[in-house]
């Protein structure tokens, strides 16, 4: 993070983390960590021009009355959504096999473009299963629902298809491809 504000010192970081320990370590880097749950906070939509999403895989503590629960993957999802620029750039990091739920998958193919995804390399990839999306987000005219992204997404339920067809971080990182935050 320091890289980015030595190059343009325009660059304010933010962070909200629940756990004491990262957020403490997060407090060192960042311009701005809140020790707190993300629901605690009040932010201004369309106000971050990337976002680095890393979600609980879990789901929702039901409420007094709540019929059903969602997993968080997709709430937070939802949230980062709403804070992003239109043209920002959301990094999210879930397991491989959450991007092929439909409302996930449906939700970064119609808001997203520039699209790249990638799976963690081998060793970690074995142990924790994650893979990572990069996107930029439509602006609010221009949202049409992409169903090759949406059908690529679906095919991360697939073992094979991840080891065999997506990238690694460390090829993606080769590549290049880089991605201009607004």
């Amino acid at each position: 993070l320091a890289f980015l504000q030595q190059d343009n010192p325009n660059v304010k970081t933010f962070g909200v983390e629940i756990e004491k320990g990262r957020a403490l370590k997060a407090q060192q880097v960042l311009d701005v960590c809140i020790h707190a749950p993300i629901e605690s906070c009040i932010i201004t939509n369309q106000v971050f021009g990337a976002l680095w999403c890393n979600p609980p895989y879990d789901m929702q503590l039901a409420g007094i009355g709540d019929k059903e629960t969602e997993r968080k993957e997709y709430t937070e999802l939802a949230r980062a959504t709403r804070y992003l620029k239109g043209h920002g750039i959301l990094v999210y990091l879930i397991p491989s096999y959450r991007f092929a739920d439909e409302k996930i998958a449906r939700l970064l193919a119609a808001y997203y473009e520039d699209v790249q995804i990638a799976r963690f390399d081998d060793t970690e990839y074995a142990e924790y299963k994650q893979c990572v999306f990069i996107g930029r987000k439509k602006l609010a005219r221009s949202k049409s629902y992409n169903e090759d992204i949406f059908n690529m997404l679906l095919n991360l339920a697939n073992e094979d298809y991840v080891q065999n067809e997506v990238q690694t971080l460390s090829a993606l990182k080769a590549t290049g491809l880089q991605w201009v935050v607004p």
